[in-house]
């Protein structure tokens, strides 16, 4: 929530059975937001069914010295039939012309600032619900973590709970492999100790990173066209509906950022990192050309072979893991 501006966020219901807010069976029955802001005072916010229909759920912007947040307030509000539960000393209808602590948190239930959550009685349940943030600060921000719109009659609006599970690797491959080698295509299937995660909701890829940047992703590992260097091989469970959402190489994301957004109360998907992560070494051929210029009758030791008379010599120098290097005389 930028300052001195308007920001507007979206929330998406599909599938009601019922889907007329008109229906005597059919209403909106929670909204629910979480947000952090810098000061409430200086903030509006209001809510537009699909089919038009806006209420205030907070307001009015006052002239107020001070500072709320850091931490994040959840915030329910209820239809007007209903008694709501606000926080200790509060007004059980939404004012922000009250004595809001600094780092205060707040999670209590309210009525809308102007309106009632019964004025949506127009228009369909499914379509884009907008919450629109004005901040009327020339100063201050503030972050919006969560918007939902829970209607009264749930046919056919399916929740789920995001359970991915990241696993583990325990049959690791070598650590050193060497450059085109046909052993740097290889399974690595993770272990789950417990709950396996649906296949018909959940897939899995891995994340491969060098120096924390992520670089690749894939649901198979195959390295035979990778350059020489080291890398670190992550998997990821992730919800198929949210695949569009995973991070990409080209937006630089690091893995460090990728664990902490889905630590974030905010996490844009649906997703877990393994328990551990597995680094390979990749190793070149190395060639090397030597030229030497010896007196008639000298010796030249060329690899515990001694060398009499002019001429170009090869040696290759075997490496344990059969990733050869040549030594060109």
């Amino acid at each position: 929530m930028s300052a001195f501006n308007t920001t507007t966020f979206e929330f998406t219901l599909d599938g009601a059975v019922n889907n007329d807010l008109s229906a005597p069976d059919q209403s909106i029955c929670q909204i629910l937001v979480q947000f952090a802001p810098e000061h409430i005072w200086s903030l509006e916010m209001s809510v537009t069914s699909p089919g038009g229909q806006t209420i205030n759920i907070i307001g009015p912007s006052v002239s107020q010295f001070g500072f709320t947040g850091p931490l994040p307030w959840q915030i329910q509000f209820l239809p007007c039939s209903e008694t709501p539960d606000p926080d200790a000393g509060f007004s059980s209808i939404w004012n922000n012309n009250q004595s809001w602590l600094p780092g205060a948190f707040y999670n209590g239930s309210y009525h809308p600032f102007s309106g009632c959550l019964e004025d949506f009685n127009f228009g369909s349940v499914d379509g884009t619900w907008t919450l629109t943030v004005v901040n009327n600060s020339p100063v201050n921000t503030g972050t919006v973590f969560n918007f939902q719109v829970i209607p009264c009659n749930l046919d056919g609006l399916e929740c789920f709970d995001c359970e991915p599970n990241g696993g583990e690797f325990v049959d690791l491959p070598p650590e050193n492999l060497c450059r085109g080698d046909v052993s740097l295509e290889f399974d690595l299937p993770p272990f789950w100790s417990d709950s396996i995660p649906d296949s018909t909701n959940y897939a899995y890829l891995y994340l491969i990173s060098n120096q924390d940047t992520l670089l690749h992703t894939d649901s198979i590992l195959n390295f035979t066209t990778f350059d020489p260097g080291q890398y670190e091989i992550c998997g990821l469970s992730y919800l198929k509906a949210d695949s569009l959402r995973i991070p990409i190489p080209s937006d630089g994301w690091t893995i460090s950022e990728i664990r902490d957004e889905l630590n974030s109360i905010s996490n844009i998907f649906c997703a877990e990192i393994s328990d551990n992560c597995v680094e390979i070494n990749i190793i070149g051929h190395d060639t090397t050309f030597i030229e030497e210029t010896l007196c008639f009758g000298e010796e030249y030791d060329f690899v515990d072979t001694l060398i009499l008379t002019s001429g170009v010599y090869n040696q290759v120098i075997n490496s344990s893991i059969n990733c050869d290097s040549i030594i060109n005389l």
